[in-house]
């Protein structure tokens, strides 16, 4: 009976071996199978990724070398399955679907065109979805809401001159050098600034605007200062400056003006009643509108320490001649990650009443080491940057360039709306295209 027992004992343990044995081998089929099948989908999705990214890179180089002008409606007559019809890239089916919102603005329109890609290899359900992004400007747009405008012609493809000038787009944001139909309009700009009224600027409704003796004779040289209602409207400089130097304390915007020698300053809060200058006759509970306007050049404009402008200040300083930047020129507590607006306009402009004959508007950047400059650049002249590593947040427009050195350029809008003075004639813009995301999806 011993015997037999063990015999049983030894049946049964081999039937069990050989059934744990057979289930270890029909889990290691079933584990090699689906490793299998894991391994085939990430070598479909990895081929259709590729496929898709290459046709976006494609896509994007065509869409920004397209001239948008040749559309009334780039948003409909160009995007759309017409000019983007599905096709087979790589044995990859890619489909495009687009579509559009556009927000009205009192010059000009800004589009958002997204379009939904989907790629698929047809052979199976393995699929990608991409969403993309395009923003468009359309209409007589703000020269500030190019990050970077050269309005001239020139003989080489626009990559070439950006790579020739040594320009860099940190965002990958479209630089315009063209030479397009612009509305500069200086003279409306000072009337307002002077609170002038007419369409023709003259000495005579300057000097009568300053309570002087009316004349066709300019006003002599010296710093004026428009108080209209306990509101300074402007500050009115006749000759050249020395020097503009910024700085900070806690909130309040500091501004000294250097002029023959002779040191003007001044101290207020933007937007707030505070101001305090070198006329003791203005009442310290007034509020400076926050422009400076130069008959003449600036030979310096410079920042005192690390900071030159308060996070609210909207500082407009105009130079009928030329301006030359000496230093940085940073806002406290700047991040251009987040939405940020510069708080200095600088503009160089021409008018007949205050340039002499052959007088030209340039800014100049000759500055030291690496330089950041935080404003919005506004010439109907030349820029010139003698700096070997600029970093300019904000925006530039000029009408020529000279660049000894290197400019990354990185866009952020203006406090100052200049629409009304500074602007393209009609005009249809491709601003920035993102990809917003890339997806596996399941199609049937």
């Amino acid at each position: 009976m011993k015997k037999k027992g063990n015999i049983i004992i030894s049946i049964l343990f081999i039937i069990l071996i050989s059934f744990i044995g057979l289930n270890l081998l029909t889990h290691s089929i079933i584990h090699n199978k689906i490793i299998g099948a894991r391994t085939k989908k990430i070598l479909v999705i990895d081929n259709i990724y590729q496929n898709l990214i290459q046709y976006l890179h494609n896509f994007r180089e065509k869409i920004f070398q397209e001239n948008l002008q040749n559309f009334q409606n780039p948003e409909i007559d160009y995007f759309n399955n017409a000019n983007f019809p599905d096709s087979k890239y790589n044995n990859i089916l890619i489909k495009n679907s687009f579509n559009y919102i556009s927000i009205p603005k009192e010059y000009y329109e800004k589009i958002r065109v997204t379009n939904n890609l989907v790629a698929s290899s047809g052979k199976n359900n393995y699929c990608l979805s991409s969403n993309t992004i395009i923003k468009l400007l359309s209409g007589e747009i703000p020269l500030i809401l190019m990050p970077f405008f050269i309005n001239k012609e020139v003989d080489i493809p626009k990559d070439v001159f950006m790579q020739k000038n040594n320009i860099i787009s940190k965002n990958g944001e479209n630089l315009i050098v063209n030479n397009i139909e612009t509305e500069f309009n200086v003279s409306g700009f000072l009337l307002d600034s002077m609170k002038i009224s007419g369409d023709v600027l003259s000495w005579r409704n300057i000097r009568e605007k300053f309570g002087f003796e009316v004349s066709d004779e300019p006003i002599k040289d010296g710093i004026y200062i428009l108080l209209e209602d306990d509101i300074v409207e402007s500050i009115f400089i006749q000759g050249d400056v020395e020097r503009v130097i910024f700085s900070i304390q806690d909130n309040i915007q500091i501004i000294r003006i250097i002029k023959g020698g002779n040191s003007y300053e001044m101290r207020y809060i933007p937007n707030d009643t505070y101001f305090t200058c070198w006329d003791n006759t203005i009442d310290n509970q007034s509020v400076f509108k926050e422009k400076i306007i130069t008959n003449g050049n600036i030979l310096s404009v410079e920042q005192e320490d690390k900071t030159a402008f308060v996070e609210d200040s909207n500082i407009k300083l105009f130079s009928s001649g030329t301006i030359k930047i000496r230093t940085s020129l940073e806002t406290k507590n700047f991040d251009s990650k987040k939405i940020k607006l510069t708080n200095l306009t600088l503009i160089s402009g021409f008018n007949a009443l205050f340039n002499p004959a052959n007088s030209k508007s340039n800014i100049i950047v000759d500055a030291q080491d690496e330089t950041k400059i935080q404003a919005s650049i506004i010439v109907s002249g030349k820029f010139t940057n003698r700096n070997q590593d600029l970093k300019l947040s904000g925006s530039l427009f000029a009408k020529d360039l000279e660049n000894k050195g290197c400019i990354e350029i990185e866009q952020s809008n203006s406090k100052f709306d200049s629409g009304n003075y500074f602007r393209t004639k009609d005009f249809k813009y491709l601003k920035e295209f993102l990809i917003d995301s890339i997806e596996e999806i399941y199609y049937e």
